[in-house]
């Protein structure tokens, strides 16, 4: 037979004594204080007083002299104190029925508290133990997500560094351009100055000419021409330093996209793992939340089937069993009561009217 759940009924030792249960205590102590009062009082006076029987004579005799025959009724007597006897052995053995059924229901009550008591810890420590290894396993996840986390810091505070250095790098290159662009007006400006020089002098020398056409104009066309040679000379020396300036800017240019397209290249290749493995680990991460969710779930449908389905029916069915014979055993146990204070009370009533007589 199952026991029932906690809070059902309490043991027999924390019942409230009933009211049967208080009669039948002021009975025996009334029957202890008869015993007392009888062995108290001397013996012929009980057996010549109390013991003895009156008989009315009939109708149609005649009256008979009560005071020839005082003799007590020793076998009356005797059947009495039989009956006084096997009454007090039925109300003991009573007594003892009630204890032991009793001591059975504090067993009862003791093996449900029990197995009670049991079922809800071990049932109390899966799920603490399944919260535990859950809450584990989100910390490990949760871990793993900020060592991601951090190696993404981690390298995008290195790219940001060596951003700055190739920014720097590029800062450089066009300070140096700019440098080279101010030596070039420069070189312009000294070539105009030269050139407007040599105008002069080629207006003087006209002026010469004019005066002096002699050996002067050759020397002045040998002069000339030597000027146009070394004006040639500065113009490639210029051209060549126009194409170098060029090409250091093309460089430039190219090493500035190039090194771009590495950067990016290389951020993307570095890159690349830490987003397969964020991936990866986002991928697992769901797939583990959703196992978990999973998980979650087959427990409440075992703890909704516990507390809801034919577990709690058949405790229940079980509960209502016990609850009946309960009932039954206390309204036999009633019974029982009713009858010994019955059976008592006639035994203390007729105890106190034959000590009444006795004391008389």
């Amino acid at each position: 037979m199952n026991t029932p759940s906690a809070g059902t009924y309490t043991s027999m030792s924390s019942y409230a004594p009933s009211p049967t249960q208080q009669r039948l205590q002021i009975l025996q102590s009334r029957l202890s204080q008869n015993k007392d009062r009888r062995s108290a009082s001397p013996e012929r006076t009980r057996s010549s007083l109390g013991m003895s029987r009156t008989i009315a004579a009939p109708e149609n005799e005649p009256e008979i002299n009560n005071n020839e025959d005082t003799r007590p009724d020793f076998e009356e007597i005797a059947r009495h104190q039989e009956r006084v006897s096997s009454n007090e052995q039925r109300i003991e053995e009573l007594r003892q029925s009630f204890e032991k059924l009793s001591l059975a229901m504090e067993n009862e009550e003791a093996k449900r508290r029990a197995m009670n008591s049991t079922f809800t810890k071990n049932f109390a420590l899966k799920i603490e133990e399944r919260f535990i290894k859950i809450e584990t396993e989100l910390n490990t996840h949760a871990k793993i997500s900020t060592t991601a986390e951090e190696a993404r810091h981690n390298l995008r505070k290195t790219l940001d560094t060596r951003t700055a250095a190739f920014t720097d790098r590029l800062a450089a290159l066009e300070h140096r351009v700019s440098q080279a662009v101010d030596t070039v007006d420069n070189r312009w400006e000294e070539l105009d100055d030269r050139l407007r020089a040599m105008a002069k002098d080629v207006d003087f020398a006209r002026d010469a000419v004019t005066t002096n056409e002699g050996t002067l104009w050759t020397r002045l066309t040998k002069q000339l021409n030597a000027m146009r040679s070394e004006m040639a000379e500065d113009r490639r020396r210029q051209r060549e330093v126009d194409d170098a300036r060029m090409r250091t800017v093309d460089e430039g240019v190219a090493f500035i996209k190039d090194g771009r397209d590495q950067w990016l290249r290389m951020f993307d290749y570095k890159l690349l793992p830490f987003r397969q493995s964020r991936e990866e680990a986002e991928g697992r991460m769901e797939k583990r939340a959703d196992d978990l969710m999973s998980e979650l779930d087959t427990l409440k449908r075992k703890v909704a089937g516990v507390t809801d389905g034919n577990d709690l029916t058949r405790l229940e069915d079980a509960l209502a069993n016990i609850r009946e014979e309960l009932e039954e055993e206390r309204q036999e146990r009633e019974r029982t009561e009713g009858q010994v204070s019955k059976l008592l009370e006639l035994l203390v009533e007729k105890d106190e009217l034959e000590l009444g007589e006795l004391e008389m």
